[in-house]
């Protein structure tokens, strides 16, 4: 219920020792629960060599509920070996031995198991039968404690659907799943099949309908007294308020952001509260609410840098600065969170890649602001780094950045040594349209700079030595 599996193995395995010595019968049904958590563990042999000896221990006795019991589970151990001939030769068993017996609640889960089966092996037709007879037993089941089950039927009778592309089908499934649950008041499931209809709904671009079952799954958290859920319920609804693109959406996500980072300070979750400092600052950003968006930035910086974890610090004040540097305004504001931090850790930890990836930005923000002079500082360190990184493709950009930098600058004979050291890091042949762009613009580049500005270079050399000599002279 819990999460803590391991924990119940070993309070199982207790049990197991515990009832050997009181009857036979308390140490059978501990023997069995353990098998089940060894199963939900991935321990799928482990778990069969304790099953398969209860099973043929069952075989003298007039036990049919037991022995069906145990095919179902030796059914899921075999097929997480992925032995789905004898899993299913099992799941047969259980089904026969339910029908003589009269019990539809056991012949509606074999029947289930086999669909799911099926579903393995990619027969989805078959595993539809399966799936609507098993349904068809549990809705005469009103009375009994059933509803988990049911539901999860109705969930991979609409993963049946899914592989053949009937989208109304499987929201009708997921739709009856969540019914059925609500009904039971089963917080799990209602969690499970709210998120299925949620992404069903987002996949579909529909983002509103997405929005009702997360709010739901929100509540339900609520309910359960789980906070971490809530917090991470909240980040998902957030997100899918902000992609509907509008400023009430954007506020509502914004709302709803904050929230999650109240659930974080309270968990002490720092590396989180740093994200979502963070992400609350892009949203500002977004709102154009610059002063709001700078505060929370920072704040999200300063909390990286109380982990001392060097990595996470430097992730936080690129991505800090990226929400300038890929923004519309004040895009200078990038530069401090570039310079003075990210950089900064990428050269304390000696990730010349990182490092790279900075001094790039900073470039290509610097160019852009013409700011050229500090520019041409960054690219000559990014061509330095390029070359420890030992990536071809950075060596390349990192050229053709100082080029196109000194042709700004009418430095054309700089300009074109490192064009031409650009192009000679390229691939020998080429296989993408987008490479022989680039060949073809920067051949066009050097033409140019050939026929025309180093010609106008040249023939001012000449004018001015002519010059001189008459002056001489």
């Amino acid at each position: 219920q819990y999460g803590a599996l391991d924990k119940a193995v070993c309070c199982a395995q207790q049990a197991v020792e515990t009832g050997t010595h009181v009857n036979e019968e308390d140490g059978f049904e501990a023997s069995v629960l353990l098998g089940w958590l060894l199963v939900l563990t991935d321990q799928a042999e482990r778990a069969q060599s304790i099953l398969q000896p209860l099973l043929t221990s069952l075989q003298s006795t007039d036990s049919p509920t037991q022995q069906g019991v145990i095919h179902n589970l030796l059914a899921l151990c075999l097929r997480h070996q992925r032995r789905i001939r004898e899993a299913g030769w099992h799941l047969h068993s259980a089904l026969e031995i339910s029908r003589e017996s009269g019990n539809q609640r056991n012949q509606a889960l074999a029947l289930a198991n086999l669909g799911c089966l099926a579903l393995d092996v990619g027969a989805s037709l078959v595993a539809e039968r399966f799936l609507v007879r098993s349904l068809c037993l549990f809705l005469d089941l009103q009375e009994s404690p059933t509803d988990e089950e049911h539901v999860q039927t109705y969930l991979w009778l609409g993963r049946s659907y899914k592989d053949r592309g009937r989208s109304q089908d499987i929201r009708a499934c997921y739709e009856m799943g969540l019914l059925i649950a609500l009904h039971a008041k089963n917080l799990h499931s209602q969690l499970v099949v709210a998120k299925l209809l949620s992404r069903l709904y987002a996949d579909m671009l529909l983002y509103a309908q997405s929005i009702v079952y997360y709010e739901h799954c929100v509540s339900v958290s609520r309910e359960l007294k789980d906070k971490k859920l809530e917090g991470e319920c909240l980040e998902k609804l957030s997100s899918f308020y902000l992609s509907l693109n509008t400023e009430k959406s954007s506020r509502k996500s914004l709302d709803y952001t904050k929230q999650s980072l109240r659930i974080s300070i309270d968990l002490g979750k720092r590396e989180e509260e740093s994200e979502t400092w963070l992400q609350v600052g892009r949203i500002y950003y977004l709102i154009q609410e610059d002063e709001l968006a700078d505060m929370y930035l920072q704040a999200a910086v300063k909390t990286a840098q109380r982990m001392n974890d060097p990595h996470f610090a430097l992730s936080i004040y690129e991505e800090a600065g990226d929400v300038y540097f890929k923004g519309q305004r004040n895009r200078m504001a990038a530069v401090h969170f570039y310079r003075d931090g990210s950089l900064a850790f990428a050269r304390s930890i000696k990730d010349t890649h990182s490092e790279f990836r900075v001094l790039s930005k900073l470039t290509e923000l610097l160019m852009n602001q013409g700011e050229q002079e500090e520019a041409l500082q960054y690219a000559k360190l990014a061509v330095e780094i390029a070359s420890q990184t030992g990536v071809r493709g950075n060596e390349r950009a990192a050229y053709h950045r100082l080029a196109t930098i000194y042709y700004s600058q009418q430095q054309y004979e700089m300009a074109e040594n490192y064009y031409v050291k650009s192009l000679s890091l390229g691939p020998p042949v080429l296989h993408h349209p987008m490479e022989a762009r680039y060949y073809a613009k920067v051949y066009c580049r050097l033409g140019n700079l050939t026929l025309h500005e180093l010609k106008v270079v040249e023939s001012d050399k000449i004018t001015r030595a002519s010059t001189i000599k008459t002056v001489c002279c």
